[in-house]
């Protein structure tokens, strides 16, 4: 599947999110701000980021335009995770069509979903049908 990378403080949030990723085939990489994140940006060559949004250390919207300057990841789609309104987000990090929104608190169903639709698949049958 895909390497994905996840940014995010809170480790709750971050081990039901890499957990959700692993169990569907994603290769998973955790980073706690925002320099381990261009560290693990740089190495693991992610094909997606989720973002936590309202992260310290550099907050979601001052790493989003490090990551779009950046010549390893300015293509990269970002999935931003947030309890932060969608429109207040996304007028701070300004037009990206790349970049997409998940508000907390989210369900696993509908976090695959975005991934898959970012990765440009469809979501894994995690799920026999009927079950």
């Amino acid at each position: 599947m895909a390497n994905i990378l996840i940014v995010e403080d809170d480790e709750n949030i971050s081990t039901l999110v890499a957990h959700s990723l692993k169990k569907a085939g994603h290769e998973v990489k955790i980073a706690i701000d925002g320099i381990q994140a261009m560290n693990l940006a740089r190495q693991f060559q992610p094909a997606l980021v989720v973002l936590d949004f309202m992260f310290p250390a550099g907050g979601g919207a001052s790493f989003h335009k490090r990551i779009r300057q950046s010549a390893h990841t300015s293509k990269t789609p970002i999935l931003l995770l947030t309890a932060a309104p969608e429109d207040q987000v996304m007028q701070a990090i300004g037009g990206d069509p790349i970049t997409a929104f998940l508000g907390k608190p989210f369900n696993r169903d509908a976090l695959l979903q975005k991934v898959a639709e970012m990765l440009g698949g469809a979501p894994p049958q995690l799920t026999p049908p009927g079950h």
